[in-house]
């Protein structure tokens, strides 16, 4: 895009040294003001991506402890980068649900992407996936900033940034959350969390669980790194 081209070479101006204060001054601004302006197209084309594919839903059996541990290998460099504890936790059984892979992808995306973001060097993100009779119950917890608790009734209804964000260096558009509440609402599913100010917050997602296999085409291929942490817990069903 149009802005991808003015960040490159905004991108390598910003590692000269030889330049002057001022002129480093001015070239920075711009370049945080160009990142910003083109996290929001992004978010924006991705709003208008969910409402494209609220009408044309590819509903297939997904394993989820496939694709969580796709997820987890894809953040896995971002934590390294940022002294995070990454881990996963998963049933020692398959679980399915009958979903959407793109938009399911999407949820996941927003969510692990904003734990990693509000949650400081040496912190933890831990994201576990378990069964309740017929539920598949995904959640995302950290040990992040937290959302205040006066701001929480806002999370899913409007584009929104807590207060205590600016705090931090991160850039956002507010639009994460309301995302993600529309795509569980797409695809039958149930979202709720709990959040406590410098202590971290959970995300809970609850899907039906199915006993359909995804054909072996639609099955996810994980070459996992040696260093990354999968533990296995028994599901409550299996207890």
């Amino acid at each position: 895009t149009p802005v991808t081209l003015i960040m490159s070479p905004l991108d390598d101006l910003c590692k000269e040294n030889s330049l002057p204060e001022n002129v480093k001054y001015l070239l920075n601004l711009a370049h945080n003001n160009t990142r910003k302006l083109h996290e929001l197209i992004t978010k924006l084309l991705d709003f208008e991506r969910v409402d494209t594919f609220r009408q044309n839903l590819k509903l297939n059996s997904i394993d989820l402890n496939d694709m969580l541990a796709e997820e987890i290998a894809g953040f896995q460099s971002i934590c390294d980068k940022k002294q995070l504890h990454l881990s996963l936790s998963l049933p020692e059984s398959e679980v399915y649900i009958v979903s959407d892979k793109s938009m399911l992808s999407m949820l996941l995306d927003n969510l692990i992407s904003n734990a990693c973001k509000y949650t400081k060097a040496n912190g933890t993100v831990k994201v576990s996936l378990s069964v309740n009779n017929r539920k598949a119950i995904i959640s995302v917890e950290d040990t992040g900033i937290g959302i205040p608790k006066r701001e929480q009734k806002k999370i899913f209804n409007e584009v929104f940034r807590a207060e205590n964000v600016g705090n931090t260096k991160e850039i956002g558009t507010g639009f994460g959350l309301l995302q993600v509440n529309r795509i569980v609402n797409m695809l039958n599913g149930e979202i709720k969390f709990e959040s406590q100010e410098n202590r971290g917050s959970k995300f809970t997602i609850t899907f039906k669980r199915v006993d359909e296999k995804p054909d072996e085409k639609d099955r996810i291929t994980i070459v996992q790194r040696e260093s990354e942490e999968i533990t296995h817990t028994l599901g409550k069903e299996d207890l």
